[in-house]
């Protein structure tokens, strides 16, 4: 799917493909752009756009991905977001204002999964984001970049 020209939201498709190309594999886009996405996949046009990009990662699959991400998101350009709870940290902020949510799936695992992303703080786990990283599909693109950020798709069918 090709997507479509946000205005001055613009900056939230570069985001996302930009963090595409560079990420660890292993990780689905959540939330707003999430439901954004299939409403664009079902021929609609949702009303409004989310700012942030939130992306969650498979660490049972790659348990180091939440500290490669952040060390990534950091070689470009991106800090903690002011007023980050320590215990809490997974929002980061980009050169250009840019928002960006590191997350993991709630897993009840034993032991318990590594969630940190910024030492010594840890992200948020997400129910049912396990569910969300078996059910991935490909289909977004852009004319500027080769990146195909993932999203869950059958869990909302």
């Amino acid at each position: 799917m090709q997507l479509p020209e946000l205005g001055d939201s613009g900056r939230l498709w570069n985001s996302l493909l930009d963090l595409s190309e560079r990420l660890p594999a292993g990780h689905v886009v959540i939330g707003g752009v999430m439901v954004y996405l299939h409403g664009l996949t079902a021929g609609r046009v949702p009303p409004r756009v989310t700012q942030d990009v939130d992306l969650l990662f498979d660490i049972k699959l790659v348990p180091t991905s939440l500290r490669a991400a952040v060390a990534i998101l950091t070689d470009m350009g991106y800090t903690v977001a002011a007023g980050s709870p320590t215990d809490s940290t997974h929002r980061y902020v980009g050169p250009d204002g840019q928002l960006v949510d590191i997350l993991a799936p709630h897993l009840r695992e034993n032991p318990k999964p590594d969630l940190t992303t910024t030492p010594p703080s840890r992200t948020v786990p997400v129910f049912g984001g396990k569910e969300a990283l078996e059910h991935r599909v490909v289909a977004a693109y852009s004319t500027e970049h080769q990146a195909r950020p993932t999203w869950p798709w059958r869990m909302l069918i």
